[in-house]
């Protein structure tokens, strides 16, 4: 069994412990408006980069995604920050995050060539000014067979943190 593999089955494990049929009732993800759509969120402390305990479930989901679908050979992983006034403080932030979360992959077992880590800071609001929707980690497929899709640059436009294997 390959890494990716472990990882899954060990990232569906995560999520349904307990449950006593993993994969039978393991929460699908979906793409929508070209976004992965998670059974949870990933979420950070306040104005921090430490991963909130509800965030382990929403990233086993998106190691079990990646292991199924192997036709996307590159996930962009966005950082989404409003938590100062100043931008370049939520650029900060946004880097610490994304570090924080290729680090979280990294130790999950996931094939550092599938991801790409940038930061928005605030440049990328989902929401008004000062809305909990703004602090947010995106994930969106960036190369479809190692194409990019739509023929967008595979970055977003964001800042890249932490380029594939970087």
């Amino acid at each position: 069994m390959g890494r990716l593999a472990q990882a899954a089955a060990l990232a569906v494990a995560l999520v349904m412990a307990g449950t006593g049929n993993a994969v039978a009732q393991a929460p699908a993800v979906r793409i929508e408006n070209g976004l992965l759509v998670l059974p949870q969120v990933v979420r950070f402390a306040e104005k921090g980069d430490t991963l909130a305990g509800e965030s382990e479930a929403a990233l086993a989901a998106v190691v079990r995604f990646l292991a199924e679908k192997p036709s996307i050979t590159l996930l962009r992983v966005e950082t989404n920050t409003a938590a100062f006034a100043d931008p370049q403080a939520n650029i900060g932030l946004g880097r610490a995050r994304a570090e924080r979360l290729a680090a979280w992959f990294r130790d999950h077992g996931v094939d550092c060539g599938r991801l790409i880590f940038v930061t928005f800071g605030s440049d990328k609001p989902a929401g008004p000014q000062g809305s909990p929707m703004n602090d947010r980690v995106d994930f969106a497929p960036a190369r479809l067979r190692n194409i990019a899709i739509g023929g967008m640059p595979v970055d977003g436009n964001g800042v890249t943190v932490q380029a594939p294997c970087g």
